[in-house]
C-alpha cells in the first residue's frame, strides 16, 4: 500500500495516476477526494445516531485495510485526516500489519498557491499553504518527492526508485 500524504494542490492525484501506470503490479487507486463518503452532519438524526465525523474517517480507513487484506495493491491519494494528530495516528495504526509505504508529496508554497487558485472546486484561499506548514509533522516517510517543477511521471520514477520497486516500463 502506497499512501500519498501532502497538502491540497501538491500533486498527489497526478502522482497517483503516474504511479498506477508505472508500478510492476496492478494497483487500485483510491482518490480520497472522490471516494470519501458524504457525511450527513446537518441531518437532524446525525448527532443522536452516536456517529461522529471521526468515526466516519476511521470506517473509511478500515475499508482501505479491507482492500489490502483481500490481496489488492493500493495507491491511496490523500486520505489522512488533517488537524487531529490522534485521529491520524489511529488511521495509520490500521495498516501496521501491512506493507504501508508512506510517501511525502511536497511542493513550494508559490506553486501550491498557483495550483490552488486554478482549481475549479472552491477551497479557502491559502488552505494549501496552511497545510504545507505542518501536515507531515511527526510522520516517518519511506519516500519524499517535490512536485514543484517536475512532471508526474518523473516524480513517479523518483518514488519508485526510493521505494526500491522493480518496475517494468510502459511502452
Amino acid at each position: 500500500m502506497i499512501l500519498l500524504s501532502g497538502p491540497s494542490s501538491a500533486g498527489k492525484t497526478a502522482l497517483a495516476g503516474a504511479l498506477q501506470r508505472r508500478l510492476p503490479l496492478p494497483a487500485v487507486w483510491v482518490e480520497a477526494d472522490r471516494s470519501f463518503p458524504a457525511v450527513p452532519t446537518t441531518h437532524p438524526g446525525w448527532e443522536s445516531s452516536g456517529r461522529s465525523p471521526a468515526a466516519v474517517v476511521l470506517a473509511f480507513h478500515r475499508s482501505l485495510a479491507a482492500w489490502v487484506e483481500a490481496g489488492f495493491h493500493l495507491i491511496v491519494d490523500g486520505s489522512l485526516p488533517y488537524g487531529d494528530l490522534g485521529l491520524r495516528d489511529q488511521c495509520l495504526a490500521m495498516f501496521d500489519a501491512y506493507d504501508l509505504r508512506l510517501v511525502a508529496v511536497v511542493c513550494s508554497v508559490a506553486i501550491l498557491n498557483e495550483r490552488e487558485a486554478s482549481r475549479p472546486e472552491s477551497r479557502p484561499a491559502g488552505w494549501a499553504a496552511t497545510q504545507a506548514v505542518d501536515i507531515h509533522d511527526g510522520l516517518r516517510f519511506a519516500a519524499e518527492v517535490d512536485t514543484s517543477t517536475r512532471t508526474p511521471d518523473a516524480c513517479a520514477e523518483d518514488v519508485i526508485a526510493q521505494l526500491d520497486l522493480d518496475v517494468a516500463r510502459p511502452s
